[in-house]
């Protein structure tokens, strides 16, 4: 699979089953969804949860993000939810980094698109008191998987 990074952006609008597996000390799995903010270049992340961590009950998370899509750099950046820049992703093919400070932490992003319905995200994290991966499996949620309806043609004369 070898697409544009404008491409890669735009497949990404829609909503996502999420799988993580948070280091040794957990896993998590819910929905994400890709939406846009009215600026096709501009989308909106969020994303529900249920985490289980070894040994506690399973608790909810959220989190929400901003991807934007930069033609005149082809390029794709995220910001966190207060809009402060992340990192831009750095593509070679279908795979993507990028990186940022979170002091004094250090988390290295690895993406990788697989097909329209699938990619990976893998977070190295590093720092003082941590040194783990968090690896999330993303698919794509079909309109037939939320309830959506579709023609079928052997009811068209």
């Amino acid at each position: 699979m070898s697409q544009s990074t404008n491409d890669i952006f735009h497949n990404l609008e829609g909503k996502w089953s999420i799988k993580r597996i948070l280091g040794a000390v957990g896993t998590a799995e819910g929905e994400a969804s890709f939406i846009q903010t009215g600026n096709s270049n501009v989308f909106s992340y969020q994303e529900k949860l249920e985490i289980t961590f070894t040994g506690y009950e399973k608790q909810t998370g959220h989190q929400e993000y901003k991807f934007i899509y930069d033609v005149e750099r082809d390029s794709i950046s995220k910001y966190n939810s207060s809009d402060n820049f992340m990192y831009q992703l750095k593509f070679s093919g279908n795979k993507a980094n990028g990186e940022y400070d979170c002091t004094p932490d250090k988390y290295i992003a690895t993406y990788m698109f697989l097909s329209d319905n699938k990619f990976f995200l893998i977070y190295k994290v590093t720092g003082p008191a941590k040194n783990y991966s968090i690896v999330t499996e993303f698919e794509k949620i079909t309109e037939a998987e939320v309830g959506g309806a579709s023609l079928d043609s052997s009811l068209v004369d």
